[in-house]
Formats: C-alpha cells, structure tokens, sequence
C-alpha cells in the first residue's frame, strides 16, 4: 500500500486526561496509566493521591503467597510495556507496518513487537498478515495489555490493513517528591533512565516506601533532601520507618529542624534524639534510627495534636527545666513500649489500636493544664480493677495527696497493657472527664466507685450519661445496685435484670426525646436505683416505683389515652416548632404524628401484655397486703384478678430461663381458689402470704412489657415497618447462662450486640442499656431494592460506627440555623482556598492553620503547579468548615458517633485534624468517627435546598447506606475515597432523599391559602 494512504495511529488510554506520553519534568513522574487501572487506582479524579494509593496496595504488608490477581497482573503488565517499548525501540520513529514483514532487515523486529502483543505473523505464499496467538498465555496479554489502553484487535486490523501504526501507552503525570538525579544516584541504580524511573521505584519496596515517606515532607524538607545525598541514601535503608513517619521530620527554609513546640520545645527533642535540630541531616539520623523507629511515631503523634494538646504533652507549663525533660522522656518511653510486637519495618502503615496518643488527643484541657479531676491518686486507683470499693471505703480521703496527674502519667497507665485494656483505659480516663469535671474533692470517692463501674458495668454507667445524671453519688448508688443484682443466681436474676435494665433503657430514650425534664430524670434514676429486691425478687417494687413516680411525670395525656399509649408518646422522637416547607409544589410541616402511629403500631405487632392491664393487676394484687383489707375486699380482689387475668398473654422463656417460667393462669387460679378459703377476718391477714407468687409473676410479665417497650423504642423505620412482624425482644440474651467462664457475671452489663442466634433466630445479646445501638442497622434504608449492592469495601468496623452515627442522630437537637451556620462556614473556607490556589506560600499557610494531613499537605504545592482544579479536593469539608470560622463544639449535634475514640454512647463534631490517628486502625472503627465528610455535605445541600434540619436524621438513614454500599476505598485507609465519595453526592441524589423521606417521614402535607 502506497505509504500516502497509510494512516498514522496512536493508541491512548480511555482517560479523561488528554495528554498520552508525555516529557518528564523535574517535580513529575509519567506513570502508565493502565499500570494504575489495572491495581483498580482511579486517575479520572484524586490525581494526586494516585501513586501513594499504588504504593499502598503494593506494600502495605509483606508479600504472602497467594499474591493477590491485581499484583500479579500489574507485574506482568510492567514486564509487557517494558518488553514492548524494547521493541519498538528497534523499528524506530517509524511505527509498525506489515511491510516489515517481507523485508529481512525488519522482519525479526516486527515478529518480536508483535509476540509482545499477543500476535503473530501468518506468512501464505509470501502473502503477510497479522493473527492472534493461539492459547490462554496470548489471550491473557492481550486482555491485560487491553486493560491498559492497547487494543490489540484494532492493532491487528489496522496492521492488516495497510496502516502504519504508532503505539505510545497513555501516561499521567503525577508528584515526583525528589529530582531525578536523586533517585538515580543515590536511591536506585545510577543506569536508571528518567522513562524507566517510575518501573524502577515502584518494583522496589524499599524505593517506593521511600517516595511514600519524602511525599508526605514539606517542601521545605524535600528541598533539603534534594541538596543531601548522603541523608537521602541512609533514609532509603530505613523506607518503611520514613513511609510511616516521613511527617515527622520537618526542615525549615533556614535548614533548621523544625519540631513539635516549636523553639520553646527544641532542648527537649534534642535530648531525645541526642542531635542538634541545627544539623537536620544528624537529627534525622536519630529521628529515625532511634527504637527501630519509635522516636519518629513519637514526634509524628504529637504533630498530629492541637497546640494545646501538644504543649501540654511536652509538659511547657512545668517550670523546672529538669523535671520537664525527665517527665517528656517518661512519656516517650510509653511510645517506645508500646506494643513490642509491632514491627514498623514489616508493616509501615499498621499503628497500634488505642495508643497513648489518642488517650492524649481526648483530653479535655483547661489554661495549660487537664480539666478536673486531674488527680494521680483518682486515675490511678480508678483505671484499674473492675472491683467496686464498699461504702466503708474511704481511699479518696485525701485525693490530692499524690499529686496532679501530666500526660506522662496519664500515658503511662498503658504501659504493658494489651489493646483491649488500653481502650478501656482511655475511655475511663474520657467518662471521667466528661462527667466529673465539676465534682469536688469530696466525692472523688464516689467518682472512684463509678470508674471502677465503668469496667464493671459499662451500659449502665454509660446509660446514666446519656441520661445527664452528673453526680458521682448516683453513679456510685447504681453501681452497687448492680453489683448486687450481679450476685443473684442465674436464672433467678434475668427477671430482675429485664426490670431494672427494661426500666433504665426506657429512662434513657425519655432523656432522648425530651418528654421528662433533666431534674426529673435525676429523680426518677434515684427512686429507681432505691427499689429494693428480696430474695431474688422485686415483690412489684418496680411496679409500684412506675406507678408512683414515672407516670406522674410523663406529659399530659390526650384524651382517652391509656398509659402505656402516654408513655409510648413520650418515647417518639420530638422536633422543635419549624415553619412549613415546599417540596416538589406541595407545602409540608414537620409532624411526629407518623412516628407516633407507628410506634403505637410496632406495640400492637409485639402482642405482648399492655402496661395497664399489669398495673391494675398489680394493685389488687397487693391491695390483698394491706392491713386495712377486709373479707369483703378479700373477695371482690379475687373476683377482680380472675377477671383481670383472663386475657393476659401468656408468659414466654428468656433464652437465659428457658426453664424458669411462670403459667399465670395457674398462678391466678391456684390464688383465687386459696383467697376462696378465707372465710374469717381473723383469716384475711393470710392473702398478703398467698398473693406473693401472683406478684412474683406478675414481675416475670412487667419485665417483659419493659423490653418489649425498650425495643419497640430502639428499632428504626426498617424496624417498624409492616414486614417486620417478627418481635424479637423475647429473644434478648443477657447471657447470663449462655456466656461461660468469668464473663458471665459481667456479660448482661456490656454493650449489647446483634447477631447472636437462639433457637428462634436473630438476637441481641449483653445488656438493654444502649440497645439503640445493637439496632442501629434498622436505622438504615435504601432508595430501591432492586438486586443486592456489591460488597462494601469499607471495613466492618467503620461502617458500624457510621451506622450508630445515623441511630444517635437526634431531631430535637438540630435547627435550621445551624445548617445555615454550616454551610456558610464552609462557602468561607473554600473562598480562602480559592484565592490562596496560585500562592504556594498561602496554600501551605492555610494548611498548617487547617492542620490538614501530612499526606495532603505535601501535595499541594505540585497539584497548584499542575492540576489547580484537585486543589480543592485536598481540603476535607471539616477542615473548610474550620477554615471559614466554624466552632465544632457548637454542632455536635451533626456530628459522628465517638464510642471507637472514648467510649461515649453520643454524638461529637470529629477533629477531623486527627485523621491521622485514626490510619492503620481498622480494627477500631475509628476512621468513620474521624471523617464527617458525609454529614457536612449532607448538611450543606439540605440547606441549599432549604429542607428543615429536623430531616437530617432522615435523609441521613438513606445516604449512610448509599454511601457504605459505594465508597470507592483503594485501600483501608484512603482518606480520598472517603471525602471524594460524599462530595460527589449531587443535588438530585438529595432531592431523592428528601422525596423518600417526604413520603414516608415525620412531615404531613399542608393546604396554602390559595389551595383552600
């Protein structure tokens, strides 16, 4: 074919990126951009982050066979691009043609690009032409080659055409954080050519942990390391300590070691690493070559903290020097101990779960120094054991004695300790903080005894949170009240355990919704905890204490109403007075009146025994003890509980007393026919006896109304809708039979959780306290249920913590002020970046004012250079909320749930400037309390929509899902697949969520006045 109608083709990558191969520059490395595709690292958005995100997948852990498919298929495609540009090489500028076929001088060159293809020449009586390679290896290349942006069937068909073909693999720039002649000099083999280098960093671990560690510097620190080759070589015998903690060591413009305190803090760092931060190359030396790298993760942690944090970590506010320096390295010797399994050389981005940094990064502080109570003695003596000191204990006479704890000492309550007793010591330190912070001296003996509760009973101390109760006086009483009904013989005790619990959980959802002022509550958690048992029974204690001090202080009936149907009013969510809103032409007006219905609904389904058919049982029952009881009354009593009982529901086996059972009708019958015998006055002092085993009974049943009650309040829309028919809250395990050994004493306190199977299904098990939690998955709803989503890529753990956020999520505590606040704040913010985005300087200003993280902060003087638009990208919503003035204390209401950071069964803003304590924890959840990126966008578009924030939670249940269900992480922990997900949910993706919860929500429509 004459060459004037061949066609000149060069293949490209379907990428939304125009450029294919392009020059190598001195801040940029060209990667292939199939090599990417094919580790499943997406370029088409979050450009800069894509080759920490290939070093990720690639060396996270160390290699294990079976390879994962993606790792081998992306070795075999470097071989094939390496092979094929080898090739192509040898024919020239001039491309590949079939014309190479018939001339000696070409024709091994063209046969060899062509096997690097999968392809083949087929030679017929000196006719040529293109075929395919016969097999699965010839298939398999061409596939993998494909995924990479060379289609090899369009090579073929054009080559077989006469064309010549040009084939140049499309490329993508991305940071390259040190100049090329570093790498090839000192880092990897000084034959490297500047086309190879990204093949040659990232098919060797230790160069890519490399990359990884100098990207996350500043730009200061890498312009330093570009001028010292020496650093840069001992720095790459020690990649993995540099890929964790890079961060941590930082150069100023003036080549001075910059470090956590800044100058006031230098001495102290100094003594640590034993060099002057006047020669960065020797501190870094000992920066990361000290405790196999601990010294780094020491100083990469308090980098992370606030100022104040920080400060007082380094212990500033003690004036003598000494003292200082021998208290800062006390607590770094907590970081070095830590976890001495951890090997940073083999898992470089692994962290230890609950470690002396998030117990620093929670405390509350106050003028320098802790929030009270800050006592040695207190802390001490509360984080461990689990034994609750008797009334007689008088330990925390003098807490002061010992002294005011610093961060040393608080940290060094987790030396030695495993990860599980570091988190429990780190959320007592938390609840004590939050709940005691105004307690005198003279009840930190009280304070002690609720400490100590906390790893005794947890879901009743936490319970008396959530409640308000503040004092530590009733946060002891409870303690001891459940201590002792942690001493009844099991099964005797779960009638106890569904009362008490059944009526605290009820105590909580009341603080919940509102319906019961706080100094109410304070007194309805005291009478409570006063009811007395005896003999393993409560003898209508409970009964007598809801009759007497519960329902006097529900709100006031509608008419008619029963009181199980006043109580279950009180138990609906509440929302604040909204004005009406228009949605899709049609004006509504919050209205909890359909949660109501369905509340009262859900109660219907369960079919268990209503509240006031027991109370009037109840008060016959134990009229039959009063001393003013005639025979007459004896009677009429009798007469009045036969009746009574007649349509009671049957009592039902607790998985924890299956045998343990009482018949009602029996116990009645066996009672009227006793109470029949009496036919004397003298005799009638005898029913008050004969009634006992009626009210023991009666007890059995009120403790089923109570869970039944508890669970009808704690399940969501999903929960109580028609499908679900099934009650389970007569499946409860409190696991007091079923959990063996030493945990079960300790097993119906704990939080409770789904998932445990009895003989008739799905349960919860643990404790009542918190069971909003264990059922906080019925929150969740999905706009359609057409086929099943693909398994979530977030891990387990983050996504129940996302799950328990939308359970805690509370109407009554947002307002459309606050999302307004929200929004405008965060509109601020990104102005700011806005017009700092051409400014390297102001960028990184507003970076370290926004304390964003160090893996973000390195690229953002590379991504204003070369792709401006990503800047943006680089800011979470937290960070521009921040930036534009946002307080987070003033929106905890929007907020994540912090049970993985402190223990608390609440709602709190994340300091999403934390981020970085929350990497290389999956096993905590804590990713998903850190990232607010959900909620805040959330927040800002029903704003722009100008839907009221008491839909939030609503809308919330639904975009939850979504995003779980589609979060694009490339590893476990990538920071931009979180934020990028939520903030590419789009106007329309809210106004389906709002449409859903408009249909089936707490709104009703309304007539306008030209409707009427």
């Amino acid at each position: 074919m004459p060459f004037t109608r061949a066609r000149l083709l060069t293949l490209v990558c379907l990428c939304a990126l125009p450029a294919t191969t392009q020059a190598q520059t001195s801040d940029t490395l060209q990667v292939p951009v199939g090599a990417l595709k094919v580790l499943g690292v997406p370029t088409e958005t979050s450009r800069p982050f894509a080759m920490l995100r290939a070093i990720r997948v690639l060396y996270s852990s160390p290699r294990r066979d079976p390879i994962p498919q993606a790792i081998t298929d992306f070795e075999r495609l470097l071989d094939g691009l390496e092979r094929l540009d080898r090739e192509l090489k040898r024919s020239g500028t001039r491309g590949l043609s079939l014309a190479m076929a018939s001339s000696a001088a070409d024709r091994d060159a063209f046969r060899d690009a062509l096997d690097t293809l999968g392809l083949r020449v087929r030679e017929s009586r000196r006719v040529y032409a293109v075929d395919v390679e016969a097999g699965t290896t010839g298939a398999s290349l061409r596939a993998l080659l494909l995924s990479a942006g060379i289609d090899v069937a369009d090579i073929q068909k054009r080559l077989n055409a006469g064309e010549t073909v040009h084939i140049a693999p499309a490329t993508i720039g991305l940071p390259l954080p040190l100049p090329f002649d570093r790498w090839a000099a000192d880092v990897l083999d000084a034959k490297t050519s500047s086309d190879a280098l990204f093949n040659a960093i990232i098919r060797s671990r230790e160069a890519s942990l490399l990359y990884y560690g100098v990207q996350t510097m500043t730009s200061d620190t890498r312009a330093y390391l570009a001028k010292s080759p020496d650093l840069v070589q001992w720095l790459d015998g020690r990649s993995s300590i540099v890929a964790a903690f890079g961060a941590a060591f930082r150069v100023d413009a003036d080549g001075r070691v910059h470090v956590p305190g800044g100058v006031e803090a230098e001495d102290l760092w100094e003594d640590l690493a034993d060099e002057k931060v006047a020669e960065p190359a020797r501190f870094a030396r000992g920066l990361f070559g000290r405790d196999a790298g601990r010294l780094a993760y020491f100083a990469d942690t308090l980098w992370t903290l606030d100022e104040a944090h920080t400060r007082f970590a380094l212990g500033l506010w003690i004036s003598d020097r000494k003292l200082r320096t021998e208290r800062f390295r006390a607590l770094y010797d907590v970081f070095a101990q830590t976890d001495s399994t951890w090997s940073i050389a083999d898992l470089p981005f692994i962290r230890p779960s609950f470690d002396a940094g998030l117990l620093l990064s929670n405390l509350q502080l106050n003028n320098g120094g802790l929030v009270a109570p800050g006592y040695r003695r207190l802390w001490e003596r509360g984080v461990n054991g689990i034994d609750i000191p008797d009334s007689n204990d008088h330990q925390m006479r003098e807490p002061a004695e010992d002294g005011v704890a610093d961060a040393a000492f608080l940290a060094g309550l987790l030396t030695a300790k495993l990860a599980r007793e570091r988190q429990l010591i780190i959320e007592r330190v938390a609840f004590g903080q939050r709940n005691f912070a105004t307690s005198g001296d003279a009840e930190m003996q009280d304070a002690l005894v609720a400490l100590r509760a906390l790893g005794r009973f947890p879901a009743a101390m936490l319970a008396l949170e959530r409640i308000g109760i503040r004092k530590p006086a009733l946060f002891a009483l409870a303690a001891r009240r459940a201590a002792a009904l942690e001493a009844v013989d099991s099964p005797t005790v779960v009638p106890l355990l569904a009362q008490f619990q059944g009526s605290l959980a009820l105590l909580e959802r009341l603080a919940r919704t509102g319906a019961v002022s706080p100094p109410q509550l304070d007194q309805l958690v005291a009478s409570l905890i006063a009811v007395e048992f005896d003999d393993g029974r409560y003898r209508g204690g409970v009964a007598g204490w809801l009759r007497a001090h519960v329902i006097p202080a529900l709100p006031p009936s509608r008419e008619s109403q029963t009181t199980e149907e006043r109580l279950l009013d009180a138990l609906v969510d509440r929302v604040g007075a909204a004005a009406p809103f228009t949605w899709e032409g049609q004006d509504f007006v919050v209205d909890t009146e359909r949660l109501r219905r369905e509340l009262h609904a859900l109660r219907q389904r369960q079919k268990g025994n209503a509240l006031d058919s027991l109370l009037a049982l109840y008060e016959h029952a134990t009229a039959l003890a009063d001393s003013t009881l005639t025979l007459e009354g004896v009677k009429s009593r009798a007469t009045a509980l036969k009746a009574g009982s007649a349509n009671l529901s049957a009592a039902r086996p607790w998985p924890d007393a299956a045998d343990d059972v009482p018949v009602i009708g029996k116990v009645v019958e066996r009672l009227v026919k006793d109470l029949g015998g009496i036919r004397r006055e003298s005799d009638v002092r005898k029913a008050g006896r004969l009634s006992r085993p009626l009210v023991d009974a009666l007890d059995y049943l009120l403790g089923e109304t109570l869970v039944a009650l508890a669970y009808a309040a704690s399940q969501g829309e999903m929960g109580r809708g028609v499908a679900a028919a099934v009650d389970i809250s007569h499946r409860h395990m409190f696991g007091t039979t079923t959990t063996v050994g030493d945990a079960r004493r300790l097993a119906a306190w704990r939080r409770p959780t789904r998932g445990s199977a009895t003989g008739a299904g799905d349960a919860v098990a643990g404790s009542l306290l918190g069971l909003d939690l264990a059922l906080s998955q019925t929150r969740l709803r999905r706009l359609s249920s057409d086929g099943l989503p693909e398994s979530p890529k977030l891990n387990a753990n983050d996504r129940a913590t996302m799950t328990d956020t939308v359970a805690l999520l509370n109407p009554r505590g947002l307002d459309d002020a606050d999302a307004a606040a929200i929004a405008d704040a965060i509109a601020r913010g990104r102005t700011r970046v806005e017009q700092a985005a051409s400014d390297s300087t102001a960028l990184d200003r507003l970076a370290v004012e926004a304390r964003i993280a160090p893996t973000r902060r390195g690229l953002l003087e590379w991504t204003a250079r070369h792709d401006a638009r990503e800047i943006q990208a680089l800011f979470s919503l937290g960070e521009l909320f921040r930036l534009g003035g946002g307080q987070r204390a003033a929106i905890d209401g929007w907020g994540t749930s912090h049970e993985t950071l402190n223990g608390c069964f609440c709602l709190r803003f994340p300091d999403d400037a934390g981020w970085e304590l929350s990497v290389g924890r999956g096993d905590t959840g804590q990713a998903g309390a850190r990232a607010a990126e959900l909620n805040l966008r959330v927040a800002v578009l029903l704003s722009d929509l100008h839907v009221p924030a008491t839909l939030f939670p609503g809308v919330m249940a639904l975009a939850t899902q979504d995003y779980i269900d589609s979060v694009p992480l490339v590893h476990r922990d990538d920071w931009a697949a979180i934020a990028g997900r939520a903030a590419a949910i789009g106007r329309e993706r809210i106004e389906d969520y709002v449409s859903a919860v408009v249909a089936s929500g707490p709104v009703r429509a309304v007539e306008t006045a030209s409707g009427r």
